[in-house]
């Protein structure tokens, strides 16, 4: 929303604040005819243009692609299939070992709902911690204990800090394992293009995807095209992935 929708959020240094402020200098020195006026007007506009949402949404989607709903795709079940799932969280602050964000616990969540439709064998990835059972890839694997899946049934890359290493540890998990069944690989819509492109430099060259956790606004609103003070933060995931992307395209070519 324009608007803070806690109370106390407006004791807090917002970006709407920041570009409210741009602006009302911005018409100062125009009228004032002060020679910042134009540098003034340059940052009012990169200000407002970086906090509307809607904006930003355009670029999330044109990442993320088309929102595709899971349950109409065609998953033949198979006791081979590989479902590889990369992860995402942070180490914890006040706890030992690391935590899941909310992307990560999406990536479980669908990863999971695939394995019911199609059986064979879960490959969680990630780290941030030494201890591989303090790991995300441990706790992706505890999440999906409790959701049904057998321990027989999962396996762990422990010891990954990034996506190219997500998909060279899932690979040499599964070195000895697969045979000739699908290999799937579970993560957020926006993360999936730049984790593709490394899946194919690894040899994973008929890897599918299966995104989820899309990130772009599904209904616009006219809301949407306010400055708002999420829209700075949209703007930011665009640019990882885009930078990520172009990054590990760069790296192929070299």
């Amino acid at each position: 929303m324009l608007f803070a929708s806690n109370p106390v959020e407006w004791l807090l240094p917002m970006p709407v604040f920041f570009v409210a402020l741009l602006v009302f200098l911005t018409i100062r020195a125009w009228k004032t005819r002060r020679r910042s006026r134009g540098l003034l007007l340059l940052a009012a506009l990169w200000a407002t243009t970086l906090s509307i949402p809607a904006l930003a949404n355009l670029w999330i989607g044109a990442i993320e692609g088309p929102v595709t709903d899971p349950a109409h795709r065609n998953v033949a079940p198979h006791p081979d299939t590989i479902i590889i799932v990369p992860g995402s969280g942070e180490p914890s602050r006040n706890l030992p070992g690391a935590r899941l964000n909310l992307a990560g616990l999406e990536r479980v969540h669908a990863a999971v709902a695939l394995w019911q439709r199609s059986g064979g064998l879960l490959v969680f990835a990630g780290g941030l911690d030494d201890d591989p059972e303090q790991s995300l890839a441990a706790r992706m694997r505890s999440l999906a204990l409790t959701m049904g899946v057998p321990a027989d049934a999962i396996v762990l890359s422990p010891h990954s800090a990034n996506t190219f290493e997500d998909i060279a540890g899932s690979m040499a998990a599964i070195r000895d394992r697969r045979r000739d069944g699908p290999v799937w690989i579970v993560t957020s819509a926006l993360h999936m293009a730049r984790t593709m492109a490394v899946a194919n430099r690894a040899g994973l060259t008929s890897a599918r995807p299966w995104p989820c956790d899309y990130r772009q606004i599904r209904k616009v609103t006219w809301r949407a095209w306010l400055p708002n003070n999420g829209g700075p933060a949209r703007f930011a995931m665009a640019w990882h992935e885009t930078l990520g992307l172009l990054y590990y395209q760069w790296r192929n070519r070299a």
